[in-house]
């Protein structure tokens, strides 16, 4: 299975029947974004440091929290460490109950699951904090696989987690498509050979999704429903 960056990703035109649906969490199911940018707030607090625009910390939404922490402030790996840990201690108290589902998304989850798909999550966000974050909307029972990054940052590569889930299934790369909303679940989805459906509804938006190689854009929840049901 290769996991060469750049590799070409399915498209939809040259897959067959849709068995096995991978779908990103954060801008994809959740609205997550006002809880992840009062996390970061709140641990950037911790270090006297004031985001001028804090709406802006939402397209960090999908990136791994030290790759923020040191990218994005320049802060080494000690302190992203500190920082990742204060920005989970507010989020798993409070910022995760910030979030929504997307309306219609739950309805979606059903009819998938009555047509035989089998489905899971593949998220950036930390496999435990997601688990907790499907459980507490009563999610979980959706997905057959959930794959999220370690706790203490050492598997973040969302290709690397994909891969992991087409291992876990046994899926074939023409039967399978990945569905997120920003250019690491395109990226991640062309490093495995699988064709990425990318939705108008969270935080990438249209120009990212096509400049990254989406192969389909869903306008909204229903023409994500048409898309992978073949209506």
């Amino acid at each position: 299975m290769g996991n060469k960056t750049g590799q070409r990703g399915a498209s939809i035109k040259t897959m067959g029947k849709i068995n096995y649906i991978f779908f990103d969490l954060d801008g994809t199911l959740v609205d997550s974004a006002p809880g992840i940018i009062n996390g970061y707030q709140y641990a950037l607090g911790k270090f006297g440091v004031t985001e001028p625009e804090p709406q802006s910390l939402a397209n960090q939404v999908g990136g791994s929290l030290w790759e923020t922490f040191m990218g994005r402030y320049g802060m080494n790996r000690t302190d992203a460490d500190a920082g990742v840990a204060h920005y989970r201690e507010y989020y798993r108290t409070k910022g995760m109950y910030e979030s929504s589902v997307y309306p219609g998304m739950e309805t979606l989850l059903q009819n998938l699951k009555r047509a035989g798909k089998k489905l899971a999550v593949v998220t950036a966000k930390a496999g435990p904090v997601a688990v907790d974050m499907l459980d507490h909307f009563f999610l979980t029972d959706y997905f057959d696989h959930i794959a999220g990054s370690a706790m203490d940052g050492s598997i973040t590569d969302k290709a690397v987690l994909m891969r992991g889930a087409i291992e876990y299934f046994g899926a074939g790369r023409d039967e399978t498509v990945m569905v997120g909303d920003r250019w690491q679940d395109v990226t991640a989805a062309k490093a495995n050979g699988l064709a990425c459906i990318g939705v108008l509804h969270g935080y990438g938006g249209r120009e990212e999704l096509i400049k990254f190689g989406a192969c389909m854009i869903a306008e909204n929840i229903d023409g994500l429903e048409k898309i992978l049901l073949g209506k």
